[in-house]
């Protein structure tokens, strides 16, 4: 924040700092299309699967993104100094959190999230078959 201040930066428009730090994101990941390698072929990632042949190195030149990548840190730190946030603790709240989830395979292989089960309350007995159908009798 201090470099905030220096520079002469808001230190208190949270909105504003979000907004940065989007487009710090739209930044890192044009800064990763232009300068990641070229995907491999599917035969080179089947082999890489199958542990046959290593994939390529992801960056040709991580330089672009490795900055990017620092800026988002940076502007989420700040929002969290601006929240009253400590980052540290809530990195390792989230974590916490997260490995107590589970996660199950689409058909095409994409990994998501099980919902979580919520708390069962005590499950009304089943209704009686006399239950069911009283009211229905004739008198």
């Amino acid at each position: 924040m201090a470099g905030k201040r220096r520079h002469g930066f808001s230190t208190t428009d949270v909105e504003a700092e979000f907004g940065l730090l989007l487009e710090e994101a739209g930044e890192a990941h044009g800064a990763w299309r232009k300068h990641c390698a070229p995907r491999p072929s599917r035969r080179r990632r089947l082999l890489a699967w199958l542990r046959l042949r290593r994939m390529p190195a992801p960056l040709a030149d991580p330089a672009p993104v490795r900055h990017e990548i620092a800026d988002i840190l940076l502007f989420t730190l700040a929002v969290a100094d601006m929240l009253g946030i400590n980052a540290g603790d809530a990195v390792g709240e989230k974590l916490q959190v997260n490995a107590q989830r589970t996660y199950r395979s689409l058909a095409n292989g994409t990994r998501v999230r099980q919902p979580a089960v919520p708390a069962q309350a005590a499950t009304p007995k089943a209704r009686t078959r006399r239950h069911r159908h009283e009211g229905n009798h004739r008198a």
